[in-house]
């Protein structure tokens, strides 16, 4: 090889340590930085980021009662405040639910409650006190504290989204003035001995299906001025409810809403109901008329099937009616209005005694 190309080759290994050299440095530096970045946090918040959450929090158990504390903001849970996980009651007591717990030299305020986990702990708690402190009930079940009679949800839960479901001990459920939405599905189903439901005038709405549904011994409940109810089936097969009134803010009875409730003899709404969903008074066996039908524009399917007791029906307003929607009632006389545009098969069949409908003027 000649000299040049010596000198060549030495000049590309040259460049070629260079190269590196610089790639090197650059990683220094990416690392450097990284390390500055992870100084600028403390230690305790470092080590919640490497593990993935953000923030930091630990177990302890104090009085019987286990909670999650934080030290550290993290996602539903602010620094400083405690999540409720399980209580350990061996004996028949009652239990009252701290508004803060101390642990070490911090003091923690009881903001949330998750009762996923107190299914073999519970059975024996005769009475619950929450305090107004806890805001957080998302995962409640209250299910298995099968020795409560009653017990109250504190107006600092703005929205409800646990459940009773199952409990069969359960007789009366109060929720406290400043819940704003009930958003539980078959909150109370199959609580056989429940007979008392008490609602906060800040009530606004019941947000999911079936909420009351099953409760079999529930009589009677008043629903709050300004309530709406947005799903279905919310008293399905409420069997001994007997009584209820609409107020003004509902304009709609939507799907199944009484159906199954042979019990009921009185429904009084303050407005006007403009529609009446399928299934809405299916099986009311002791319903004696249906005058909450008189200003309806729509009568869903089946909507009053099995009404055995009601006579005469107005629908002067209405435009559609379902498909049986008045079958096997015991109807003699129907009125019909003119702007009916529409009576789907078998709406009145059955209906044996049916011998008037008026003038029926458009179909």
């Amino acid at each position: 090889m000649d000299v040049c190309g010596k000198v060549a080759l030495q000049t590309n290994c040259v460049r070629t340590r260079k190269g590196k050299e610089a790639v090197m440095k650059k990683k220094l530096c990416v690392l450097l930085l990284g390390l500055a970045v992870i100084c600028a946090y403390s230690f305790t918040d470092a080590a919640a980021i490497f593990a993935g959450n953000g923030s930091t929090s630990s177990k302890v158990t104090i009085d019987g009662m286990t909670y999650e504390i934080y030290d550290a903001d993290s996602s539903g849970h602010a620094k400083g405040t405690a999540e409720l996980e399980k209580i350990y009651a061996a004996k028949s007591e009652a239990v009252a639910i701290p508004s803060t717990i101390t642990s070490g030299t911090n003091t923690y305020t009881v903001t949330a409650i998750d009762l996923s986990q107190w299914d073999d702990h519970c059975t024996n708690i005769t009475s619950l006190s929450i305090p107004d402190t806890v805001t957080d009930m998302e995962n409640s079940n209250f299910r298995y504290f099968t020795g409560l009679s009653e017990i109250t949800i504190p107006g600092s839960v703005k929205k409800f989204t646990g459940t009773f479901y199952g409990n069969g001990s359960i007789k009366k459920i109060t929720f406290g003035e400043g819940v704003e939405e009930i958003a539980s599905n078959t909150m109370i189903g199959y609580c056989r001995s429940l007979t008392t439901i008490v609602l906060p005038s800040t009530l606004k709405t019941i947000s999911k299906p079936a909420t009351f549904a099953n409760a079999s011994s529930l009589t009677d409940i008043t629903l709050p001025e300004g309530v709406t109810l947005v799903e279905n089936s919310n008293f399905w097969e409420c069997t001994n409810l007997q009584k209820i009134t609409l107020p003004a803010s509902m304009t709609s009875i939507p799907m199944s809403t009484f159906d199954g409730c042979t019990s009921l003899s009185s429904v009084t709404a303050k407005s006007k109901i403009t529609t009446i969903g399928s299934s809405a008074f299916e099986g009311c066996s002791s319903l004696p008329n249906a005058d909450i039908a008189k200003d309806a524009t729509t009568i869903g399917d089946y909507a009053f099937k099995g009404c055995s007791l009601i006579k005469t029906v107005d629908l002067t307003n209405a435009t559609t009616i379902g498909y049986d929607a008045f079958e096997r009632d015991n109807i003699t006389s129907v009125k019909l209005g003119s702007g009916l545009t529409k009576i789907y098969d078998c709406a009145f069949e059955y209906d044996d005694k049916l011998t008037d409908i008026g003038q029926l003027q458009t179909v």
